[in-house]
């Protein structure tokens, strides 16, 4: 099994390009890929922008060579993840009260990180494409967590025995 670790995951990224415009930034959700508020320009940023973040947390000289192979993405996060805020360049959350019940979906607080990381597993040439011939398994899985600084998305890969 292979891991890689993303510490301290950005909620939000920006949506523009810095060299034209001032930053505005997004919580990262699987809904902004259906949001028409959204334009694929900004949509196109924003990969980008994941793309440089998980590049960074992958190991050099990892290649895989038995597939297919299953994938694993755990998040670890805080119970109230969807309340999470950006004003201007700083980071809202507080403790939740101890009644709190969750109301957002795994699969949505997922959905970017899980196409932004196997894109990079391709581009780094760790596989050599993320269809089902070479990955044909993907597992979500939700751990809370009680600190918000403690946040992480956990990528594990099981090759072919």
């Amino acid at each position: 099994m292979i891991e890689i670790k993303l510490t301290k995951f950005p909620t939000h990224l920006p949506i523009t390009n810095p060299k034209k415009a001032k930053p505005k930034y997004v919580k990262l959700n699987g809904q902004l890929l259906y949001n028409s508020n959204v334009n694929r320009f900004a949509r196109n940023t924003l990969m980008d922008n994941i793309h440089k973040y998980v590049m960074n947390k992958i190991p050099k000289r990892l290649k895989i060579y038995n597939f297919p192979i299953k994938v694993k993405f755990i998040i670890k996060t805080v119970i109230n993840h969807g309340s999470i805020q950006r004003r201007n360049e700083v980071i809202i959350w507080k403790y939740p009260d101890d009644n709190y019940v969750p109301n957002y979906d795994l699969d949505n607080m997922l959905q970017l990180w899980v196409k932004g990381s196997l894109d990079c597993l391709v581009k780094a040439k760790i596989i050599p494409d993320d269809s089902v011939q070479y990955i044909n398994n993907i597992e979500y899985e939700f751990e809370a967590i009680e600190e918000f600084d403690n946040r992480e998305i956990i990528i594990q890969i099981y090759e072919k025995n």
